[in-house]
């Protein structure tokens, strides 16, 4: 979040957002998947890097000051791995808006368990698991998140 003399700027899940002082409300200026930095640059421009791109404002700010406040998810998520399809590695992402116990396990097409990738208390915030396979063949796998009465589960394709 940046402050300037009448603005404050914010960055969500769903987009950039500004507010004068004496508004009440925030206005979208940038449509975006979710900010996972935001800084300013040399010229007092904010730059937020995000996972489909960097965007810079096109006007400069005064700033007085500058808050740096953590994303926290305001729910469960279990994202798609990525790359997928994969070999040998992928990447699984997930998001807790309260701290819960997570279970995180991999089953083959027969839903034979794989292998476990957490088991453990978490607390709320944005995760991410490397999942690294070398013994495993090319096919369609799935993995499950259990956290709480949160369940879900997501397919993969691991091609050699």
């Amino acid at each position: 979040m940046a402050f300037t003399f009448n603005k404050i700027f914010a960055g969500t899940t769903s987009g950039l957002y500004f507010k004068t002082y004496e508004d009440s409300v925030f206005t979208r200026i940038a449509n975006m998947p979710g900010p996972n930095d935001m800084i300013l640059d040399s010229s007092n421009r904010i730059i937020i890097a995000t996972n489909s791109g960097i965007y810079r404002s096109k006007e400069s700010i005064n700033v007085v000051s500058v808050e740096n406040e953590m994303y926290l998810p305001q729910s469960f998520s279990l994202e798609q791995n990525y790359p997928n399809p994969f070999n040998p590695n992928t990447t699984i992402k997930f998001n807790l808006p309260e701290q819960n116990y997570v279970t995180i396990k991999v089953f083959d097409v027969l839903g034979r368990e794989i292998k476990t990738l957490m088991n453990e208390e978490k607390s709320s915030g944005t995760y991410e698991i490397n999942f690294s396979v070398e013994d495993l063949t090319s096919g369609v796998y799935f993995y499950r998140i259990d956290a709480g009465k949160y369940s879900e589960t997501k397919k993969m394709l691991l091609m050699k």
